[in-house]
Formats: C-alpha cells, structure tokens, sequence
C-alpha cells in the first residue's frame, strides 16, 4: 500500500508507547528518542484534532498547531503543554551540549501521555 492512498491510518498512540520503552533504557540516546517520540505522537493527535489533518505542512504548522490550542480557553493549558515538549523535543534532537537525563525524559513522557489523553477526551477518540 502506498502513503498516497489514505487506505492505512497509523496510530500515533505507537509513538507513545514506544517512548515509554525507550525512556528505560540505559543510555541519553534512548532517552532523547523517547522525548523526540513523544512529541510526535502527541503533536499528530492535536495537529489532527485542531484542523490541520491531511493537509499539505508548510513550514510553521508546528507553531500553528501550539497557537490554535492556546488561543481558546478550553485548550490553552494543552497549547501550554505542547510548547513545553517542543522545547524538549527541539533540545533533544538539536543540542548535544545539552545533557537530557532519564529523569527529564520520563517527566516529559508523562506529560506527553497525560495530554494524548486530555486531547482525545476533549476533542473526541477517532483520530
């Protein structure tokens, strides 16, 4: 199957999981997947939840998604969130000289989980 054909939906859950897998280990490397993987698996949940699914990302959609979250009442702490784990996951995959230790990493899984799940309970399950 192709990517193309929107036959096959991936589940962004599978990236959170898999960051509660890496984030044991016993290495940075591990432990800077598993930010990097968190994020990813909760910003494409929002990114869906907030309009931008299936649309061609120009540049800035992260920043877009953040400021769509924050700019209503309801959702300004998830906008808040996300943008806390952007930083991470941008100092994570981007800052060598920036030690990430596995405490840091299981706190932003933590909080990466917790919004995944904020976000499906406000916006709906299907995404």
């Amino acid at each position: 199957m192709t990517p193309h054909t929107g036959q096959h939906k991936f589940d962004w859950e599978h990236y959170i999981k898999l960051s509660e897998g890496l984030v044991l280990g016993a290495d940075e490397s591990q432990w800077r997947c598993s930010i990097s993987r968190a994020y990813y698996g909760v910003f494409c949940v929002a990114r869906n939840k907030v309009g931008f699914k299936n649309k061609k990302h120009k540049r800035g959609v992260h920043s877009k998604v953040i400021n769509r979250l924050k700019s209503k009442k309801n959702t300004m702490n998830m906008g808040l969130i996300l943008e806390e784990l952007k930083t991470f996951r941008e100092q994570a995959d981007y800052l060598e000289h920036e030690k990430i230790t596995q405490a840091v990493a299981q706190d932003k899984i933590n909080k990466a989980r917790i919004l995944f799940n904020d976000i499906l309970q406000f916006y709906g399950r299907n995404y």
